[in-house]
């Protein structure tokens, strides 16, 4: 909790409130556009059982504040950038 020396401490428990809603909002916010890119990255790959697809992974990091989608496939750069270009 914060330090006041001369204050309304229902201020600070209101303050603190708003820093967990505001984080929990960010967390989900972060991991809704992953979720979103992740889709559209396994949409994407052009075999539904082939290795692209089943590469394709997310890990949310830093206690949901980031995320990483990563591709396990060597030739995943070249072909899912393409892919993806089209998308954006």
């Amino acid at each position: 909790m914060a330090k006041v020396k001369y204050g309304n401490w229902d201020l600070v428990a209101e303050l603190d409130d708003y820093r967990d809603e505001m984080e929990n909002w960010v967390k989900k916010g972060i991991l809704k556009t992953t979720l979103a890119i992740y889709n559209t990255a396994v949409s994407l790959a052009p075999v539904d059982l082939g290795y692209l697809k089943e590469s394709i992974d997310y890990k949310l990091t830093d206690g949901g504040f980031s995320s990483v989608i990563s591709v396990g496939a060597d030739y995943a750069i070249k072909r899912m950038s393409q892919l993806l270009a089209t998308v954006i």
